[in-house]
């Protein structure tokens, strides 16, 4: 597939369903010993009760039909169940990265349509979505409001430890508390990365391991000169949290990373058009990490369609 392929996954039906819904319970029975000493999580206990209940339906029919012969609420419990299942595989059936045109053209089908994905494609209810952050009062990190998801809370530390970047190069800075919740994460690892974080009002901070500047990302190439860009040793990751000139920035920040770094666009749900525009032009070599995306559930993070990895 590629970059700018806007097909869409495919949706397995009938005697394809069964076998790739087979495929998927066999991977998850093989993981839970392999990985996770038999201990099944919360959602592993969920698939193995709909496995018995899927296996209740007529073995001669597709289960789109047998399930249509399910009466009440059950029957449309099911019905549903098996849909999100379907998106499920019909996702996962495009390999872990993916292209960004295809991730847009799911949300156009009519299977997730029916599944009532808002259209982000995020699982998380938007009233969960909106209270990831805090209830009533922000998530801090030392004292100092994060502004981080409860879901990328969790995913930040996992993709610093499987990239385990060199560089960090941070657009938006807020409060500083982002950069030195990195910092802090990078040191417990035993990492040595850099970190630059940019924003129109530096932080007045001192932090081991971060470099805060004062620059507007309208002008980024004089906020972020080439030559120190181009010093910077890989891998990247690269985190554009400013909400300013954000094709400008990406365009900025490409030119000086390699295959293999990651770019996170941060509240993305409200750049769409702008990415899905940089992102047609075949030069961008992006492909959206779907396992950091949606290791929570589909778009389970602030950074919808938008955690990237360099290829």
């Amino acid at each position: 597939m590629s970059v700018g392929d806007s097909s869409g996954p495919e949706f397995p039906r009938g005697p394809r369903l069964k076998q790739a819904v087979a495929a998927f319970f066999t991977e998850m029975k093989q993981r839970l010993k392999r990985d996770q000493g038999g201990v099944p999580t919360f959602n592993d206990n969920f698939h193995l009760y709909l496995e018995r209940e899927l296996a209740k339906l007529p073995p001669d029919q597709p289960w789109e039909a047998g399930i249509r012969r399910v009466p009440g609420q059950h029957g449309q419990w099911l019905q549903f169940q098996l849909l999100r299942l379907q998106c499920l595989l019909a996702r996962r059936g495009e390999g872990r990265l993916q292209s960004y045109a295809s991730r847009r053209a799911f949300m156009q089908s009519q299977e997730a349509q029916a599944a009532h994905l808002p259209k982000t494609g995020s699982e998380i209810p938007y009233d969960q979505s909106n209270m990831s952050q805090g209830a009533t009062e922000c998530l801090s990190w030392r004292g100092q409001p994060l502004f981080k998801t409860a879901y990328d809370f969790s995913l930040y530390p996992m993709l610093l430890w499987e990239l385990q970047p060199k560089a960090i190069v941070e657009i938006g800075s807020g409060t500083g508390a982002s950069a030195r919740w990195m910092a802090d994460l990078l040191r417990c690892f035993g990492l040595d990365c850099e970190i630059l974080s940019l924003d129109i009002a530096k932080p007045e901070l001192e932090v081991p391991g971060v470099t805060f500047l004062q620059g507007d990302c309208n002008a980024i190439e004089a906020a972020l000169p080439d030559d120190r860009l181009a010093a910077l040793p890989h891998p990247w990751l690269a985190i554009e949290d400013a909400h300013e000139n954000v094709v400008g920035v990406v365009r900025h920040l490409d030119r000086f990373m390699e295959a293999g770094d990651y770019l996170i666009v941060e509240d993305s749900e409200m750049k769409g058009e702008e990415l899905a525009t940089l992102f047609a032009d075949p030069y961008f070599a992006f492909r959206v990490d779907s396992r950091y995306t949606d290791f929570f559930g589909r778009n389970a993070t602030c950074a919808p369609d938008s955690i990237l990895k360099k290829v």
